[in-house]
């Protein structure tokens, strides 16, 4: 079993980083989104979700990052999601419908560029 979801936060520009790591399921997809959520500022650019250490997301935890993703449209700021290619995360992604409202990037250094 791997390590239940945990996030690191950290600051990059007007930017937020957010690492989310391990299992995000529906024990701990609502306190990913407000510890993720509230480390946010009025007066950031945008978030970046990083999924690179994410091994596994059920369908609460994709509802978490298009909920994100809502709030932050309101408040006129950007979200971008990080998924690596061959990610096991891809499948489920794609059918909670994310890459057609959450800009995905392969890397960090791909997401930098858009910003």
């Amino acid at each position: 079993m791997n390590a239940p979801g945990a996030v690191d936060v950290v600051r990059d520009g007007d930017w937020l980083v957010a690492a989310w790591h391990g299992e995000i399921d529906m024990t701990n997809a609502e306190a990913l989104q407000r510890h993720t959520l509230g480390s946010m500022h009025n007066t950031d650019s945008g978030l970046t979700v990083d999924l690179t250490g994410v091994s596994y997301i059920d369908s609460v935890g994709i509802r978490s990052l298009l909920a994100i993703r809502r709030l932050l449209a309101a408040r006129q700021q950007r979200l971008f999601v990080i998924v690596p290619e061959r990610s096991v995360l891809e499948k489920a992604l794609d059918l909670g419908g994310v890459p057609a409202v959450i800009p995905v990037y392969r890397s960090m250094a791909t997401a930098r560029e858009d910003r």
